[in-house]
């Protein structure tokens, strides 16, 4: 077997830990108290409320991730049955939920899979609002408490992806809704790392992805307009003049692609800052909204294009990749500033940020230059009290491009 993922609960997976100051950092569940039936009730609709567009569709149904990439929902359909999973991991809690529909006679047997992964972890707390199937419909939810990650979008990321080929499977398999059975996660018991976990699947192939041509130009989305949520003037923070696109949300496809041309994990410590250049016909896959604005504002002949990345750590956090000078890359990271008596939400989680760098000039190399980090703490964006993450107002992370673009 290639990379494996551990599932229990049809979500969760291996955890590594973070340190004893990052598990004191502050989150969203109250580990001391059960769960009320508003808390079910919100694990349970986590993703109805995003915009269609924010899905994407395969065969068997549709897939999202969260902006912070700390959570993911996905959607299946065979037949008339339909199942939606969803997973969150909140700092020191995972949780994940399933809602089944019209699943006639696998309704019991699906409940009961999902009902007894959970119940057999330690540290976990099940939850089912609907008490159980009726009609061929339940609804349930499993939180593991006192879990540590160094990466939530992998433990998402690796999620969806087994989920998905899941629904792919039980889609080619589907006769009747009966055959929803299918959808059971179990495979034979496996030691992995010294752990032992009963349920343990192959990490599904990449899938080459399709560009979606369709795709909405936000035109307010400027990086002029991303350091203004937290700086007063561009003196105080700004953008290399190179600096065209900024990604804080990259979905899987993006971090497949920039694996295979940088050798370095998106999900993990990026110890390496590297600098390598694009096929023009890939921006695509990492700024999508930017790759459209090109088609339709094209750019100097001889121009060429770089991507750089830098992890994310300590959500939530603003990231300007400030000056290209030579071998060197300064990056600035960006904290909220706490409210009088508050904090803000820091996690030892990892993933990373991507940067398109335009060179018409002839001026860079591919390369693996010295990264200088510094940081700014905003006196604009604050967070703190019940709002960990900052303002709502504040896009922290999404797809900015370089306002010169449609200048023309």
């Amino acid at each position: 077997m290639n990379k494996k993922i551990i599932i229990f609960a049809s979500t969760f997976a291996a955890l590594v830990a973070c340190s004893e100051s990052d598990k004191a950092a502050g989150g969203t569940i109250d580990d001391q108290n059960a769960a009320s039936d508003k808390q079910v009730r919100e694990w349970l609709n986590f993703g109805t409320e995003w915009n269609e567009s924010s899905y994407a569709k395969f065969e068997g149904g549709r897939s999202a991730v969260s902006d912070d990439g700390n959570g993911g929902r996905v959607e299946c359909v065979a037949d008339s049955a339909s199942l939606a999973m969803t997973m969150q991991v909140y700092n020191s809690s995972a949780v994940s939920t399933m809602s089944g529909n019209r699943l006639v006679n696998s309704c019991d047997s699906v409940f009961a899979e999902f009902k007894a992964e959970c119940d057999k972890e330690p540290n976990s707390e099940f939850y089912t609002p609907s008490n159980g199937c009726k009609d061929g419909a339940f609804e349930a939810a499993c939180r593991m408490k006192h879990v540590e990650s160094d990466s939530a979008n992998k433990l998402v990321s690796g999620y969806l992806d087994v989920v998905m080929e899941r629904c792919n499977e039980m889609t080619r398999n589907a006769r009747s809704s009966s055959r929803l059975g299918g959808m059971s996660m179990s495979s034979s018991s496996t030691e992995l790392d010294g752990s032992s976990s009963s349920i343990i699947i192959e990490e599904v192939p990449e899938i080459e992805p399709v560009r979606d041509t369709a795709i909405t130009v936000n035109y307010n989305s400027t990086l002029e307009n991303y350091v203004l949520q937290f700086a007063e003037n561009a003196e105080q923070l700004s953008f290399d003049e190179h600096v065209i696109a900024y990604n804080g949300s990259p979905d899987r496809g993006c971090s497949n692609y920039a694996q295979n041309i940088t050798n370095e994990n998106p999900y993990d410590v990026v110890r390496n800052t590297p600098m390598v250049q694009m096929d023009t016909s890939d921006i695509w896959k990492c700024f999508p909204m930017t790759a459209k604005i090109l088609d339709e504002h094209p750019r100097e002949e001889n121009c060429r294009y770089f991507m750089t990345l830098v992890g994310d750590a300590g959500q939530p956090t603003g990231h300007v990749l400030s000056r290209i000078a030579g071998d060197t890359l300064e990056f600035t990271s960006v904290d909220p500033s706490a409210i009088p008596g508050g904090y803000c939400m820091a996690t030892c989680m990892f993933f990373s940020v991507f940067f398109l760098i335009e060179d018409c000039e002839n001026e860079f190399n591919p390369t693996a230059p010295e990264g200088v980090y510094n940081s700014f703490t905003s006196e604009l964006w604050k967070c703190g009290g019940d709002d960990l993450s900052g303002s709502s107002n504040v896009g922290a992370y999404g797809e900015w491009f370089n306002g010169k673009l449609i200048e023309n």
